[in-house]
C-alpha cells in the first residue's frame, strides 16, 4: 500500500499563509534585516503518541555550533522557528532537534529528549521551504 502526498485545502491554506508571511518579513537580506544571515522557512510537527505536544519547546542545534534556535509547539502540534527580529525560519545548515516540555518548573519529558547527541529529528535547511517529518514520541 502506498501513501500519496495529497495537499488538503487546510494544508494549502497553511502554505499560502506561510508564503504570505515570508513575503512580508523576507527570507534574505533586506533593509529590515541589514547585515543579517538569510533565513529559510522551516515547519514540523511534534506529537506524544497521537496527541499534539502543544506548549513543548523544540530546540534546533546547528551542527556547525553557534546559536541554538527554538520553536514553541502550537496546540495543533506544529512548530515554526522565528528569529528575534520576527523573520520566520533558520539559516541554511544542518540541525539536530531536541525537545523539552516544561510544566510547573519541570520537564514532562524528564530530559529524555534534550540531548543533541540523541536528537528526536534532524533537518537540513536549504533555500526554499523546509519540512521536518512529523515526530511522534512515545
Amino acid at each position: 500500500m502506498t501513501q500519496s502526498a495529497t495537499i488538503t485545502p487546510l494544508r494549502a491554506l497553511s502554505y499560502g499563509i506561510l508564503l504570505a508571511h515570508l513575503a512580508l518579513v523576507g527570507c534574505s537580506n533586506s533593509d529590515s534585516r541589514p547585515n543579517q544571515i538569510p533565513v529559510f522557512p522551516v515547519e514540523g510537527q511534534l506529537f506524544v503518541g497521537k496527541k499534539p505536544a502543544g506548549g513543548a519547546i523544540v530546540i534546533f542545534h546547528p551542527s556547525s555550533g553557534g546559536i541554538e534556535f527554538t520553536a514553541t509547539v502550537r496546540d495543533d502540534g506544529r512548530f515554526v522557528p522565528t528569529q528575534s527580529d520576527g523573520a520566520v525560519g533558520l539559516p541554511e545548515g544542518d540541525y539536530s532537534l531536541t525537545a523539552i516540555w516544561m510544566e510547573n518548573k519541570s520537564d514532562l519529558f524528564a530530559g529524555k529528549y534534550a540531548d543533541p547527541a540523541s536528537p528526536i529529528a534532524t533537518v537540513s535547511v536549504k533555500p526554499g521551504i523546509n519540512f521536518v517529518p512529523p515526530v511522534e514520541l512515545p
